[in-house]
């Protein structure tokens, strides 16, 4: 699964390409996914979420209020009783969105569309779940746009938890790009972060590792003061949006602070 290689044809409407998707998810993730003892839902993200005017009062991304196709969750939940979430006691489910954009070719990183990063942040806060972003690769030979790559993790799906991912300072810089079938392309800004360190020290964890990280305890839900912290900043940072399509209004800290989970991993930007 990778942008160079999804083809959705001729279909252009949301429920197509959205059952395309699910079984993308079906063969390449979820194999996983029930090995790591995670049970699944998979269509989580069919139905758009409806918002209250109490909640549209505290929603961090308003851009969402005007969205074509509703505010819709992850790609999935996953379930297990055996999960352990500091501060949100007895919770038992996780969302994963899977994104069709594994590790860059010349970088040593992965992402997500700006406006969709916006989306996962507001929904980790209304729906008080934690939001893991999920990415898979694979072995490829080198070829004329390509250079020769490894599968992070032996081809085993990789992330983490959406507010612990380290932010690349190459996001803006790197387009996603939407390809129509009458060949026009929509590029927008996107947010990137590191798969390891220089050294190839790993930053993401394999899924199986996540499964562990929310069962073990270390994982915990707060309300923070979101305002320095680097991927907050990045959605923020007006003048990192010059030459993209810009957010009819910029995300907003909620009343009581942006509910998040992180495990404490150290969350620094790095170029």
């Amino acid at each position: 699964m990778a942008h160079y290689e999804t083809v959705y044809g001729p279909e252009t409407d949301f429920a197509t390409r959205n059952a395309r998707n699910h079984e993308e998810i079906k063969r390449h993730y979820i194999p996983a996914i029930l090995k790591s003892g995670l049970s699944v839902n998979l269509k989580v993200d069919v139905d758009p979420i409806e918002l209250s005017d109490h909640d549209k009062e505290d929603y961090p991304n308003p851009n969402d209020f005007t969205s074509y196709s509703g505010i819709r969750s992850p790609d999935i939940t996953v379930i297990d009783d055996r999960i352990r979430i500091v501060g949100a006691e007895g919770l038992a489910e996780a969302y994963m969105e899977v994104k069709d954009y594994p590790r860059l070719s010349y970088y040593r990183e992965t992402g997500c569309e700006s406006r969709l990063v916006m989306r996962y942040l507001a929904i980790q806060h209304l729906c008080r779940k934690p939001v893991v972003m999920l990415f898979k690769d694979h072995d490829r030979k080198e070829t004329g746009k390509f250079a020769e790559q490894k599968a992070a993790f032996d081809g085993e799906p990789y992330g983490g938890l959406i507010w612990d991912l380290v932010v690349s300072t190459k996001s803006f810089r790197i387009p996603h790009v939407k390809r129509h079938p009458n060949g026009s392309e929509d590029k927008f800004a996107q947010i990137l972060w590191h798969l390891d360190r220089p050294d190839g020290t790993p930053l993401m964890k394999p899924v199986s590792e996540i499964a562990e990280e929310l069962r073990s305890g270390r994982v915990s839900m707060r309300a923070v003061d979101p305002s320095d912290h680097p991927l907050w900043s990045m959605l923020g940072n007006k003048e990192l949006w010059k030459g993209w399509p810009k957010p009819k209004e910029f995300m907003r800290p909620p009343k009581g602070g942006l509910v998040v989970f992180t495990s404490g991993t150290p969350l620094l930007a790095r170029g």
